[in-house]
Order: C-alpha cells, then sequence, then structure tokens
C-alpha cells in the first residue's frame, strides 16, 4: 500500500509519499504473498518550471533492452531518465503524461 498527499496552503504546494515498496510473491495461481522490499524508494520528484510529480501503485515495469532482455525496472529509475530528457523550454504537466 501506497500513500502519497497534495495539500497547498498560502505559501504553496506541498507533496508528501511514503517510501516504502510492497513485494508481491505469486507462491501459486492463487495463493500470493506481500513482503515488505525497501523503505527507501523515491516516489516525489521535482520538476521543472516549479512542478512536482508523485506515485503511488505499480513501482516497476518490464522494459526491453538493447540486448532483447526483459528486464523488470523500478519506476524511480523509469522516472529520473524520462523526466531528465525533457526540455525545459517545452515543459508542462501535458508534456509528461
Amino acid at each position: 500500500m501506497s500513500l502519497t498527499l497534495a495539500m497547498y496552503n498560502a505559501y504553496g504546494i506541498v507533496l508528501s509519499a511514503d517510501r516504502r515498496i510492497t513485494l508481491t510473491i505469486n507462491r501459486t495461481d492463487t495463493l500470493k504473498e506481500s513482503v515488505p522490499g525497501t523503505d527507501f524508494e523515491q516516489k516525489i520528484f521535482l520538476l521543472k518550471n516549479g512542478y512536482g510529480l508523485s506515485y503511488s501503485g505499480t513501482s516497476s515495469s518490464f522494459i526491453a533492452g538493447p540486448d532483447g532482455l526483459t528486464r523488470k525496472i523500478p519506476l524511480s529509475v523509469i522516472l529520473q531518465n524520462y523526466l531528465g530528457q525533457i526540455k525545459p523550454d517545452k515543459f508542462s504537466p501535458r508534456n509528461i503524461i
């Protein structure tokens, strides 16, 4: 379970999120077990032009590498790589969706 919050007040906007990643282990077709994976995952990202992004839910995705092999990559790594490629003059919330 993840928790992300966004609040605003007279001083600005506050983003908050937990740092835990829960792993799901498929024991059988019907039996799944959830266990804590780490308490150090980055779930909040400061973006250009004063925007922020946080996520909850699935913490990794399967990505095909240059060698054709599929790897499970943490979502925080995918976001850091993608957001680092956006040019500051082209940045808006619409560009990241």
